[in-house]
């Protein structure tokens, strides 16, 4: 089930003559960066053209370099107190433009088509 938000936000037409919306791929994240790298490149192999990456990281070493080298566009948000998943998620769709909403965990390894599917 896709969760969307309204917005004022013109849709835009994609190549393949259907109307597309800003997508928000949210990763939270806490002492994973042997992980981030590969979730990173799923992200950046998705076939869909308007998406965004919303990083929340509460780990005890931030790895925005590592978020910005791969995806320097990302938006993240770095938490200094640890916090319950839950938290975290609420945090990123708030931080989160797109009309769709789509959990990207940093454990995830995506085929290119999972946001357009």
């Amino acid at each position: 089930m896709r969760v969307e938000k309204e917005s004022s936000r013109p849709l835009r037409a994609a190549s393949c003559n259907r109307r597309t919306v800003l997508v928000s791929c949210i990763m939270p994240t806490c002492n994973r960066q042997g992980l981030i790298p590969v979730a990173l490149k799923c992200f950046l192999s998705q076939d869909w053209p308007d998406k965004e990456l919303v990083v929340i990281d509460d780990g005890a070493v931030k790895v925005e370099g590592l978020v910005k080298q791969l995806v320097p566009d990302a938006v993240y948000l770095y938490l200094a107190e640890k916090q319950v998943i839950g938290v975290k998620r609420n945090l990123a769709c708030e931080a989160a433009g797109g009309e769709v909403i789509c959990h990207f965990d940093d454990d995830d390894w995506s085929a290119a088509a999972r946001v357009s599917d």
